[in-house]
């Protein structure tokens, strides 16, 4: 899986400068995360440091800063590849932090793209740029205008038992959100079951994700723990003297796909200060690819890389 910043547009007036930026390995662990439990993957805010000191890596966690602005997001779903649309504007700075209207004519020096928390006042980062060679200068009067575009790509073919779920929502920035009047509600997925099969909706062996051992190691990693075996049957060729026969049956067919089957289940809260419960909506879909190796299954590894 590939999780890639196609672009980062910074736009004062009529100038506009773009770049790509640093996926941290906290950003990539969000997904890996969201295999089992999901998390919200939104980069609800970018935060602007103009006048702080960072030593950023990818494993940075903390972000020092001086402005923060509030996004807006557009998700487009096509089948295994998302795009995420970003806009950041000086019309939505956060209270509380400095206006860019303090810093007329100095430098803008790193940008950081990630989640505030209002209730714990901490910034969590997971996208960084550098831009102390760029000689970006806030102006007064001039408007800043900050964007960005996302790819997540998933190398796993997709099978959904309705057509409203066209992608894996897993890998979404916040679930499936259906708003119907005044009424709200989200609906998120969680891995059911992994197994094997002949066809992505038929199990010939399947394994209730309870069962299974799911470990989190490395940046963007998950290993899944559990032994079975995955023998190919022995195949029946046809030759020109064979005849049909009513002794002659056809064999079983050897299991060829791996699969993830994703549930996807509604919150609903019956006591609005409990978290809430999460109802079976019937609608699921699968993950799957070609197994090419036969034999003892010891482990599986879902890997999210930068792309």
């Amino acid at each position: 899986m590939k999780v890639k910043n196609l672009e980062v547009g910074i736009k004062i007036g009529n100038k506009e400068k773009k770049f790509t930026n640093l996926i941290l390995n906290a950003y990539l662990n969000l997904f890996a995360d969201s295999v089992v439990d999901f998390k919200s993957k939104k980069l609800t805010h970018c935060a602007i440091n103009i006048t702080k000191n960072n030593f950023i890596s990818e494993y940075s966690s903390t972000f020092n800063f001086d402005v923060l602005l509030e996004g807006s997001l557009q998700e487009v779903l096509i089948e295994n590849t998302i795009i995420n649309k970003y806009k950041y504007t000086e019309e939505n700075t956060v209270a509380n932090f400095s206006s860019l209207s303090n810093f007329n004519n100095k430098i803008i020096k790193e940008i950081a793209f990630g989640e505030y928390d209002y209730g714990t006042e901490l910034f969590n980062i997971y996208a960084y740029l550098d831009l102390r060679n760029y000689n970006i200068i806030i102006q007064n009067e001039q408007p800043l205008i900050i964007s960005r575009i996302d790819k997540i790509v998933s190398d796993m073919m997709f099978w959904s038992n309705s057509n409203k779920i066209k992608s894996p929502f897993h890998l979404t920035a916040d679930g499936l959100h259906i708003i119907q009047g005044m009424n709200y509600e989200r609906i998120l997925p969680k891995l059911y079951s992994v197994g094997v099969g002949v066809l992505p909706y038929v199990f010939t062996q399947e394994f209730l994700a309870e069962e299974l051992d799911i470990q989190r190691e490395g940046a963007g990693e998950v290993v899944i723990n559990k032994s079975f075996t995955n023998v190919g049957e022995n195949d029946l060729y046809p030759s020109p003297d064979l005849y049909p026969s009513p002794d002659l049956y056809p064999q079983k067919p050897t299991a060829n796909l791996l699969i993830y089957k994703f549930k996807m289940l509604r919150e609903h809260y019956e006591d609005p200060s409990e978290p809430p419960v999460l109802e079976d909506t019937g609608l699921f879909y699968v993950q799957y690819k070609e197994i090419n190796n036969f034999g003892i299954i010891e482990k599986l590894k879902i890997n999210y890389e930068r792309g």
